[in-house]
């Protein structure tokens, strides 16, 4: 327990060293690489245009990011849902034949019920001679 613990807190002073070490070679980058001149003032316009462009980039790419994300999502929680699936469709499937046997008595206790009356009719005016 201990030793993994000491292993995890290892793995986080490697990861956040190199996390700040990005940062700073970011930092460290010349501002040339991007056609921007640090002593030149910019029109408001220019900087303006600047940020609508990047502010659309980033919204198409985590627009993009999120439907990806949503694809594989309907692909894992349909890979999960298909045991329940399957148990559920046999279930309907039970069911449905329950509920045929169901009509058919059903239909079977009309058809007795009216043959029943039917002959009980009959009998009545057999008996009563008319």
């Amino acid at each position: 327990m201990r030793r993994g613990m000491l292993l995890l807190l290892c793995g986080m002073l490697l990861v956040q060293g190199s996390v700040a070490d990005d940062l700073t070679s970011l930092r460290k980058e010349p501002a040339s690489e991007y056609g921007i001149e640090l002593d030149r003032c910019y029109p408001g316009i220019q900087v303006l245009e600047a940020l609508q462009a990047v502010e659309e980039e980033a919204a198409a790419a985590v627009q993009e990011a999120f439907t990806e994300g949503y694809k594989a999502g309907r692909v894992d929680a349909a890979e999960l849902w298909k045991p329940v699936l399957r148990v559920e469709q046999e279930r309907a499937e039970r069911a449905e034949q329950a509920l045929e046997r169901t009509e058919r008595k059903v239909l079977y206790g009309v058809l007795v019920g009216f043959l029943t009356g039917l002959s009980s009719a009959w009998v009545a005016i057999q008996l009563t001679g008319r």
